[in-house]
């Protein structure tokens, strides 16, 4: 397959962008490096032109396949293993101890607007073993109701660190789960927003768009920031990291979560002694 020079000059840009991380990036976070490269317009038809392009970069082993990723759409399998043997060191793997309910003042939790940007905070949000949870938009009753259980469930109070789209719905979204969390199950929650926020979007410099007109908050939403919308995408990879991190390490005593650790340490190797001796046996 033949590509033009100028087609050719933006696979380079690509694999440079990937070159900055460590895991794979979706379609939407390629298209903002480059738009805030000012090397594409944030435009939805630049949007199509690199997908496809992308898609044939790929085909012909330009790009790395595996670093790009579709994170909205997810296989389900039953788990299933070929032998005891196998099961038995699934097992063993999979044992982890709860290290917030001992010793932490609060229960922390992390909520995000779009599934595709999970994946990336998903790294952060395993390492300290809190709830990652995407809400793809307004919540349902349904998926409200399991959190309020969840919650409730705690022995400590829960700050919900909260991502979402700079425009007139993702900023109202806060509000909702608030209110809907308070109002339909009885749960108070702290609920910070860090990101997205307006002074992130002067600090990165991320591109804006003409705010939907047709979403009803609209109206009030560009008469106090102006007609524009920031997508949550837009934030790098990187800086969506470090957020989550930070906003985790200021609520848990890393101390009493390291002593957490070593514990499970011996109770793996516990399991992992009474595994070997279910199998002498």
């Amino acid at each position: 397959m033949g590509f033009q020079k100028k087609t050719l000059e933006l696979f380079d840009k690509v694999n440079g962008i990937l070159a900055e991380y460590d895991g794979p990036l979706t379609l939407r976070q390629i298209y903002y490096r480059l738009v805030a490269a000012q090397y594409i317009e944030n435009v939805q038809k630049a949007y199509t032109l690199l997908s496809k392009h992308l898609t044939n970069a790929r085909r012909a082993g330009i790009v790395d396949p595996n670093r790009i990723i579709d994170r909205t759409r997810r296989t389900l399998k039953v788990p299933t293993w070929t032998d005891l043997e196998e099961f038995l060191e699934a097992v063993s793997r999979s044992y982890r101890r709860e290290k917030w309910a001992t010793g932490q003042q609060r229960n922390v939790e992390v909520w995000c607007e779009k599934d595709a940007v999970a994946g990336v905070l998903e790294p952060i949000t395993e390492e300290f073993e809190v709830v990652l949870y995407p809400c793809r938009g307004y919540n349902s009753y349904s998926a409200l109701l399991e959190a309020a259980e969840r919650i409730a469930g705690k022995q400590q109070p829960t700050t919900i660190l909260y991502l979402g789209d700079f425009d007139p719905s993702g900023q109202d979204m806060p509000r909702d789960i608030r209110d809907r969390l308070h109002n339909d199950f009885g749960v108070s929650v702290d609920l910070q927003v860090i990101a997205l926020t307006p002074e992130q979007i002067e600090q990165f410099d991320l591109p804006p768009a003409p705010a939907k007109k047709s979403d009803s908050r609209a109206a009030n939403f560009i008469a106090r920031h102006g007609d524009m919308a920031v997508e949550l995408d837009a934030l790098p990879p990187d800086e969506l990291q470090r957020l989550v991190r930070e906003g985790i390490e200021e609520f848990v005593d890393l101390s009493t979560f390291q002593q957490e650790e070593e514990t499970e340490a011996e109770e793996q190797r516990r399991l992992e002694q009474l595994i070997r001796d279910t199998r002498a046996t």
